[in-house]
């Protein structure tokens, strides 16, 4: 709970619809790219089915062999870490809402490319442009969100991300039911168009506005965003026999509503607590697999354990690691360094994605499922031990006082001066209390 310093006004008075607006319709962007990556699950194989049949398309092909339909996945991560460092520049240069109104464009030439699935060569193509935009909407709509809340909503905006991605993955499972393959990727199609309109009425961040010189125009972008209606420091006191197609809509419906919950729970229980909590859950969910997978006489007394394990696992990561990484990297880097550090950070997320996705059949059949979770496991343990250990707490504080708490703890940052940290009070590791 937090009191209001004397003469600011309540914190319900400080939060505009202006802020919730142009963050939530930036995020309509990650929609589109959840929509992208949840795609192949009902598509491939509705696409490998049609493929072998005479005449199925306008031109007869190859089978879509088992191989190929893993790189048709995996190239969706490879074409993002392709754009992951080009992207931060770009938004470095041009802003935040013209790039990302171009990645939105290049997302729909993606989708009508994947219309015409009948040649694989196209369908290679259409997944790697959209591969090359999502690079870009990852990297700048979470910046972008950031830049334009205040400092009592950019928690739970900065969390918009994730949550647009597990609504994007919920909507295409569940449309992927009902519609054929080609009236669903039209619908894709249509998505990022949408999402072009709407996001064109936004102003630009007035922060990267200010960082160019352009003060008028950013008074005028943050008058609009009631950014300037001040921003008042807060004072703590105390105080599974399922159908598969059904089943990726559960999936999708409990990320979805676990990163709900994130962003509620992100400005009251704080970043670090969510972070460890997450990295122990997916640590447990991923173990419980290994065991369960390397004990035969446990799969038979006990074949409920995969589903309860799976969805820990997606609790866990929807409540922590999934949504507030990308709001930490936007808070914890300094302005200076966001150019090449985020695109860095999205490049790696990208890579592990495109890995996973095209040698975890391969890793499996060579080593084991068991074995496979394991690994998982240890990555996801050896997580928990870098977050508990040297993750800082920022709720509630403004970039100044982020970058100098971590100046006092060993590290430096090119945006502080000699001295301007002296009245900044240190921050308590704990309770991330100032």
């Amino acid at each position: 709970m937090a009191k209001r310093v004397e003469g600011s006004a309540p914190v319900k008075d400080r939060i505009h619809w202006q802020q919730v607006a142009a963050a939530t319709i930036a995020n309509l962007s990650t929609l589109c790219v959840g929509c992208a990556m949840g795609w192949t699950a009902p598509v491939l194989p509705e696409l490998e089915r049609l493929l072998e049949q005479p005449g199925a398309g306008l031109v007869e092909g190859e089978p879509l062999s088992a191989a190929q339909g893993a790189w048709v996945g995996a190239l969706l991560p490879l074409g993002a870490l392709a754009g992951s460092l080009p992207a931060g520049f770009l938004t470095h240069r041009y802003g935040r809402r013209l790039p990302l109104l171009a990645f939105g464009a290049l997302l729909c030439v993606g989708w009508l490319l994947l219309l015409f699935h009948e040649w694989v060569s196209l369908l290679m193509v259409g997944r790697l442009v959209c591969g090359l935009a999502s690079a870009g909407v990852t990297t700048i709509a979470p910046l972008y969100a950031e830049e334009v809340a205040a400092l009592e909503v950019r928690g739970a905006l900065g969390t918009l991300l994730d949550l647009m991605l597990a609504a994007g993955l919920l909507v295409v499972y569940g449309l992927g039911i009902v519609l054929p393959v080609r009236w669903l990727t039209a619908a894709m199609a249509a998505l990022p168009l949408c999402f072009c309109v709407a996001f064109f009425t936004m102003p630009e961040s007035p922060e990267y506005l200010r960082g160019r010189g352009k003060h008028d125009e950013a008074q005028r972008a943050a008058a609009w965003l009631r950014l300037d209606h001040g921003s008042a420091e807060l004072v703590p006191e105390a105080g599974t026999s399922i159908s598969p197609q059904l089943s990726m809509v559960i999936t999708g419906a409990i990320q979805f509503v676990a990163t709900g919950f994130s962003s509620v729970l992100v400005e009251n229980a704080g970043r670090r607590p969510l972070m460890i909590s997450s990295g122990l859950l997916m640590t447990f969910s991923h173990l419980t697999l290994a065991v369960h997978q390397g004990w035969p006489w446990l799969q038979l007394a006990a074949g409920w354990l995969p589903l309860v394990a799976i969805n820990l696992f997606l609790i866990g990561f929807a409540v922590g690691l999934g949504p507030l990484s990308w709001l930490l990297i936007a808070e914890l880097l300094p302005p200076g360094d966001k150019r090449w550090a985020v695109g860095a950070a999205t490049s790696v997320s990208w890579l592990a994605c495109a890995l996973m996705t095209g040698f975890f059949d391969e890793f499996v059949r060579l080593f084991g499922t068991s074995a496979a979770y394991w690994v998982l496991g240890c990555i996801c343990a050896a997580y928990t031990v870098f977050v508990t250990a040297l993750l800082p707490e920022t709720r509630g504080l403004t970039g100044h006082q982020i970058q100098c708490h971590l100046s006092r703890q060993g590290g430096t940052s090119c945006c502080i001066s000699s001295g301007s940290c002296d009245n900044v009070q240190e921050t308590d590791q704990t309770s991330g209390h100032v």
